[in-house]
């Protein structure tokens, strides 16, 4: 058993009034590879609903902020192109590399929030252009862009940047969950047993620490997992 001891004060006072006790207690049950992760805790459904808006919209997450289009020879126009790159989740082996841009002190962008991404590519047979293929760092396998034809070049630069998707949709974490009540714990009998679906660019680990980070800050309770 792990017991997370926290101090945080807590600036949203309204969050208090749904907290019916100091302790949230969580039992992982099982990990389905990194797309599904279930788990049993005694947490209020007010406090569930929290844990829930907390995971939709206010994970940071890493996404491409900006295309930079320098040349495109294919059949797909700019603007189409750039936004189906948009639209690919980052994945990289270190999420906690870079800090949110909001939370930056530079004016727009720089090392510290963000990195810059060169591609170029010119074939001379066809080729569908997939981005685990072509693109470094980005993990994801198999996700087509655009066909290139013989002859053709394709020349660009994204801007990667961490934020959450209260901005904007392509900083979704890519989570869903759903409950179940539990009558059978005898010791907390009205337990919840929550199921999450990941589709996004980041683990678990990292989703649940963000997440329960900020519902100690808020509700001020100790999260003891199990």
């Amino acid at each position: 058993m792990i017991h997370i001891q926290t101090c945080y004060t807590d600036s949203n006072n309204e969050m208090t009034s749904f907290l019916k006790t100091n302790v949230i207690n969580v039992w992982f049950k099982s990990v389905h590879g990194r797309r599904i992760l279930i788990f049993d805790t005694d947490m209020s459904m007010n406090q569930f609903n929290i844990f829930r808006r907390i995971l939709l919209s206010e994970i940071a997450v890493i996404a491409i902020d900006l295309v930079h289009m320098i040349e495109n020879k294919s059949i797909m126009v700019d603007e189409v192109l750039s936004n189906r790159l948009g639209a690919i989740p980052v994945m990289i082996s270190n999420q906690n590399s870079i800090i949110r841009k909001d939370l930056c002190e530079c004016q727009y962008f720089c090392n510290k929030c963000s990195f810059i991404i060169d591609f170029e590519c010119k074939e001379f047979t066809r080729k569908t252009l997939l981005m685990s293929d072509d693109v470094s760092p980005f993990l994801m396998k198999d996700i087509p862009i655009v066909t290139v034809q013989p002859g053709q070049k394709i020349s660009f630069k994204l801007l990667c940047s961490k934020s959450i998707s209260q901005e904007h949709y392509r900083w979704s974490p890519g989570v869903v969950c759903s409950i179940t009540h539990i009558t059978n714990e005898p010791k907390f009998p009205n337990c919840l047993r929550v199921t999450l679906h990941n589709t996004g660019p980041i683990d678990f680990s990292n989703i649940l620490e963000q997440v329960f980070s900020l519902m100690r800050t808020r509700l001020r309770v100790d999260i003891r997992i199990h």
